[in-house]
């Protein structure tokens, strides 16, 4: 079967791939990762002045001054961090952990400051995750005794500058005397306005949005609604981010190089431009924050319209689909075909019942999907199952979840590798709940150049990276 797909950006999700490619000769040829970031100024770089503002503090107004890269118009409203490279940043200077986590609160008392003075309103930090459980002890206690300081001595400042503090997370297996802490500063600061800091502690996006189809199916089992009522809104009003004015983040940033979600804010992160630095997180401050601020400036957001994309499926699903059976090839269809045109439907079917006995190399097409939909038809499906009785909504768990996911369909639903081709960093809503551990490859070349070479390059990343899912991580 031949594709021929023009596309400005493609997902390619692997599942099984069992021959390499014959001209590859050396699978493990080095490759460095190139920067992907160079430092982007506003898009007006006629901009001289620095540009003023106005940032509410307790009620009151104070003027502040944005650095004149930046415009205040393409100011993100939410943005959110993932905190990596503490322990490598002590191990590179000779020093204990511990200091290299007192290091990374210093650099998130910088960005705290910088947000307020700037203008952001949300600030999502990944403080700790539902995964890093699986560290030593001693270094889960280190930093359980870190946040517990900080807060205590930073609780009276953020009254003070108007700043509000939220947590989302499970934190019902802290130590008592944190939880206790993180209630008083819950309570001290929900008045404030000028900035809202939301400290994700013991969080796990995939749990976040079981916890969602739990409530969610309790609120059908006992007839507040109906199956049919389940939708996006109705999810996104569950998620743990419902206590944000703006849920979602216009902008993610990743320290340490590493390029990966590590199962934070997935749902949230549907159209999110990302941002990869490679400073560890002791060392990013001012200098590099702007850098990220920058280049979201000079992006261009879509939210899935006019993304350039030219694909015609129904001419290469036009040859034979049993010539699938030749190369070994299965391919399946994930999205609502229903409304695509009757022909291509039908050409659909043809070909996947024609190819469905294949297993050299599955590929998942998909048309007219959604990653966000994908979770709330599986949500529906859940919820239907507790209001017949056959589980209850505490039985909901990920597991199920993925069960019910469109790509059940594979061996492999979560995808090793996430290459997106055109030099965009997003997600555009695609794999969402599925990209929880998935590495991303980001290449510059547009969809009509990625060859064997692009390919290559994107391959020899991937092998050299360290997959940690949680435990390890730095």
């Amino acid at each position: 079967m031949a594709f021929s797909l023009q596309l400005q950006q493609i997902f390619v999700s692997y599942t099984r791939f069992c021959s390499q490619p014959k001209s590859i000769t050396n699978p493990l040829i080095s490759l460095k990762l190139p920067s992907i970031h160079p430092l982007a100024f506003a898009q007006n770089a006629a901009v001289s002045n620095i540009d003023t503002g106005v940032a509410a503090i307790d009620g009151s107004a104070e003027e502040v001054s944005l650095p004149p890269q930046l415009r205040r118009e393409l100011m993100p409203k939410h943005v959110a961090l993932i905190m990596d490279g503490n322990r490598r940043w002590a191990k590179m200077r000779g020093l204990p952990v511990a200091l290299g986590y007192e290091a990374g609160i210093r650099a998130v008392r910088k960005i705290i400051e910088l947000c307020g003075n700037w203008g952001i309103m949300v600030l999502t930090l990944f403080a700790f995750s539902s995964d890093n459980w699986l560290r030593p002890k001693v270094e889960v206690d280190i930093l359980m005794s870190l946040f517990e300081r900080a807060l205590n001595d930073e609780l009276e400042n953020f009254a003070r500058e108007g700043i509000r503090i939220s947590i989302i997370g499970d934190s019902s297996k802290l130590p008592k005397s944190l939880q206790d802490l993180i209630a008083k500063a819950v309570k001290t600061t929900k008045e404030n306005s000028r900035l809202h800091l939301v400290v994700a502690v013991n969080y796990s996006g995939q749990h976040d949005v079981v916890q969602a189809c739990q409530t969610i199916a309790q609120k059908v089992k006992d007839d507040i609604i109906e199956t049919k009522d389940i939708n996006s809104f109705l999810i996104e009003q569950e998620l743990q981010t419902n206590c944000i004015d703006f849920p979602c983040p216009d902008l993610l940033i990743r320290t340490s190089g590493e390029l990966r979600l590590s199962n934070f804010l997935l749902w949230q992160l549907a159209y999110s431009e990302l941002f990869f630095s490679h400073s560890h997180w002791p060392d990013f401050g001012e200098a590099e924050f702007l850098e990220a601020l920058c280049s979201f400036q000079q992006r261009q957001r879509r939210y899935g319209s006019n993304t350039g994309a030219a694909c015609s499926i129904e001419q290469p699903l036009s040859h034979d689909p049993a010539n699938g059976q030749l190369t070994g090839i299965r391919l399946s269809i994930i999205g609502d075909a229903s409304q695509l045109p009757k022909s291509l439907q039908d050409l659909i079917d043809k070909a996947v019942m024609a190819t469905k006995a294949n297993s050299r190399l599955h590929i998942l097409v998909a048309i007219n999907y959604s990653g966000q939909y994908d979770v709330v038809q599986a949500c529906q499906t859940i919820a239907q199952r507790v209001k017949d009785g056959n589980i209850e909504p505490e039985d909901i768990n990920s597991l199920l979840v993925e069960q019910e996911l469109q790509t059940k369909c594979t061996e492999f639903p979560s995808p090793d590798l996430l290459i997106r081709t055109s030099g965009e960093l997003r997600l555009s809503n695609f794999l969402l709940w599925q990209l929880a551990y998935t590495e991303l490859f980001f290449s510059h070349s547009q969809w009509p150049d990625f060859g064997e070479a692009e390919f290559l390059e994107a391959l020899c990343s991937f092998q050299q990276r360290q997959r940690r899912y949680g435990g390890q991580s730095s």
